[in-house]
């Protein structure tokens, strides 16, 4: 105070975003602003361009079931032109044979993925995330095995916590 006679501090933050409760984050700090920290004056930020209308509509309708999280009017930048979720049926896992049931989970993991390198455009390379709630719920530790013969598809595993704020063609 002795240096500025008016300090203010300018925060950021995304209560959609609030997934770190297990390390002592509570959406209340973003949704309770004004209560924890004092008066606030909001700017609220409207507009996503990572991602098209029909991802930022399916991820809204989830996201607001929770009725924790503040109610918001996003934009996203428009129809990006093919379907924003595509739900993949996994075969019935084998009961008690882990060995199986892994080369399964691998066998339709490449299965999506030779999908992907057949529907997106031949002049670039697809950036894949395979995302996990573990570190130890990979399901195959080598991504270039998973990836060999599969033209154009570059994949990659990660935790959901991990790939926060990151950016992918495709989410598995």
């Amino acid at each position: 105070v002795s240096q500025a006679s008016d300090p203010r501090v300018m925060c950021v933050g995304d209560d959609w975003q609030s997934i770190y409760r297990f390390a002592g984050s509570d959406v209340s700090y973003m949704t309770a602003f004004e209560r924890h920290f004092g008066y606030t004056a909001s700017v609220p930020l409207d507009r996503t361009f990572r991602f098209g209308d029909r991802l930022l509509a399916a991820s809204a309708r989830f996201i607001q079931q929770n009725p924790a999280q503040l109610r918001k009017q996003l934009h996203a930048r428009g129809d990006e032109g093919g379907p924003a979720i595509v739900i993949v049926e996994m075969g019935a896992r084998p009961v008690g044979d882990r060995a199986a049931a892994q080369r399964q989970a691998v066998d339709e993991l490449r299965g999506v993925l030779t999908r992907i390198s057949q529907e997106h455009p031949e002049d670039k390379r697809a950036s894949v995330f395979l995302l996990g709630r573990y570190n130890f719920s990979v399901p195959i530790r080598d991504m270039d095995a998973l990836c060999r013969g599969i033209p154009r598809v570059d994949a990659e595993f990660l935790t959901v916590h991990r790939s926060k704020g990151l950016q992918a063609d495709y989410v598995v």
